[in-house]
C-alpha cells in the first residue's frame, strides 16, 4: 500500500461445512469492502477477490460423488450378498447339511466371506476403468493404497454382512436388516450431508459407520494425493469395525 501497489491477501476457508464457509467469506469480503471504502473512496475497488478451490478448482460435483459412490455401491452389494448368504441356506434346509461338514463354524464364516470379499475387489478394479477413463476422475496418489483402503473397507462390510445373515431365517428378513442398515449409513456417510452439520449424537452414532470413513480417505487419495501415514487411521478404523463385527456374528453363528 506505501509503494501504491494492489495488495493480495489470502482467505483459507474450510469448505467441508458450507454454511460455515458462506459465512466466514462473506465476512472476508465485508472486511475487503470496508477497507476499500475507507482508503479508496474514489475507485470501485482496490482489492479484488478471486475464490479458488482446493483439490477442485473447477467445482465438479463429479469429482466428489463418483468416488463416494463407489464405497456407497460396494457396501450396498456386498453387505446384501454375504447377508443372503446363510438365510438363503437356512430357508433351503441345506445349514444343517453344511454343520454337518468337517468345517469349524468359524471357517464357514471365512468362506462366506473371503467370497464376497474377492467379488467387491474385481467390482472394484471393474467401477475403477469407468471412474478414470469415462467419468475422467483424476488419481493422483498410488493405486495399492487405494485397494488396501477397499480390502479393509470390504472386511468391515463383509462383517456387518455376516453379523445381519447370522440372525435372519429367510431372505425377506436379510433384505429388510441389510436396507435398515445401510440406508441410514449411506445418508449420514457425510456425501449429501457434512458430518460436522449434524448433531453431536448422529456425529458420535457415525462413528461406526464405515462408508464415512471411505468417503473422507477416498477423496483424499483421489485428489489430495494423501500418503499411507495419511490414510493409516482410517485402515485401523475399518480393520476394527471389521473385527468387531466378524466376531459378533462368529459368536452368534456358534451359539
Amino acid at each position: 500500500l506505501a509503494r501504491k501497489r494492489a495488495p493480495e491477501v489470502q482467505v483459507i476457508v474450510d469448505g467441508r461445512n458450507s454454511f460455515s464457509a458462506g459465512i466466514a467469506a462473506g465476512y472476508a469480503n465485508d472486511a475487503i469492502a470496508r477497507f476499500n471504502q475507507k482508503y479508496f473512496p474514489e475507485a470501485a475497488s482496490k482489492v479484488n477477490v478471486w475464490i479458488r478451490g482446493w483439490d477442485n478448482p473447477n467445482y465438479s460435483a463429479q469429482y466428489f460423488m463418483i468416488p463416494s459412490l463407489l464405497a456407497i455401491l460396494t457396501l450396498l452389494s456386498l453387505t446384501l450378498l454375504v447377508a443372503l448368504s446363510f438365510a438363503k441356506e437356512r430357508e433351503a434346509g441345506t445349514m444343517d447339511q453344511l454343520l454337518l461338514t468337517p468345517f469349524s463354524p468359524l471357517e464357514l464364516l471365512a468362506a462366506k466371506g473371503l467370497a464376497s470379499v474377492f467379488i467387491g475387489m474385481a467390482q472394484l478394479a471393474f467401477c475403477m476403468l469407468f471412474v478414470r477413463y469415462w467419468f475422467h476422475i483424476p488419481y493422483v496418489s498410488d493405486y495399492w493404497l487405494l485397494y488396501l483402503l477397499f480390502l479393509t473397507f470390504l472386511m468391515a462390510a463383509v462383517g456387518i454382512g455376516l453379523a445381519v445373515s447370522v440372525y435372519c431365517s429367510t431372505l425377506q428378513q436379510a433384505m429388510i436388516w441389510t436396507f435398515l442398515f445401510v440406508i441410514p449409513f449411506v445418508l449420514l456417510s457425510g456425501m449429501a450431508t457434512p458430518i460436522a452439520s449434524m448433531p453431536d449424537f448422529l456425529q458420535h452414532a457415525m462413528l461406526i459407520n464405515p462408508i464415512r470413513w471411505s468417503i473422507s480417505a477416498l477423496h483424499r487419495l483421489f485428489l489430495e494425493g494423501a500418503t499411507f501415514t495419511d490414510i493409516l487411521p482410517t485402515y485401523l478404523i475399518l480393520c476394527t469395525i471389521g473385527i468387531a463385527t466378524f466376531t459378533i456374528a462368529g459368536v452368534s453363528f456358534v451359539w
